[in-house]
């Protein structure tokens, strides 16, 4: 089930029948000559009684415009317990990275590279999540050829 119907520049969230969406949104990020076109989505779910707020995005390759658009996702997401979705184009530690993962867990630490699917050689994928979330598990998922990535996938309690 698709959760985010708003223009998204191919940006979405995708959801199984136990969720409920009670609100989705859409930031379309600058347009940046030479560059594709960046967005991140949202939205607030509620799952097996719980609320949280599920966002995914995809950064720009221009470093500069990269750590703005993190900047500028986080300040738009709503408040409440979060697992983010995001495509970094860059590797932990870095300026954007952090931006994203302020106060955040990184469900992906110590799992390996996630790019490229063929010959894995860095982690640009990141699946960061709130502390009122609690890790079961996680892992990595060769997603076929959908994707050049390996994706991070988390199974995740509210605690």
């Amino acid at each position: 089930r698709l959760l985010t119907r708003d223009r998204a520049c191919g940006t979405l969230l995708l959801a199984g029948p136990r969720v409920r969406a009670l609100a989705t949104g859409a930031l379309l990020l600058p347009r940046r000559p030479g560059l594709h076109r960046r967005a991140a989505v949202h939205a607030t779910v509620e799952v097996d009684g719980g609320v949280l707020v599920l966002a995914s995005t995809h950064l720009d390759l221009d470093p500069a415009a990269r750590l703005d658009s993190a900047r500028r996702v986080r300040a738009a997401l709503p408040a409440g317990p979060l697992v983010l979705g995001a495509d970094v184009n860059d590797e932990p530690g870095s300026p954007p990275w952090e931006a994203l993962a302020e106060g955040l867990s990184d469900a992906g630490e110590g799992l390996g590279p996630t790019f490229s699917v063929v010959a894995p050689r860095r982690r640009i994928d990141a699946l960061l999540v709130s502390p009122a979330l609690r890790l079961v598990d996680r892992r990595l998922l060769d997603a076929g050829p959908v994707t050049d990535h390996l994706g991070v996938v988390a199974d995740l309690e509210h605690r």
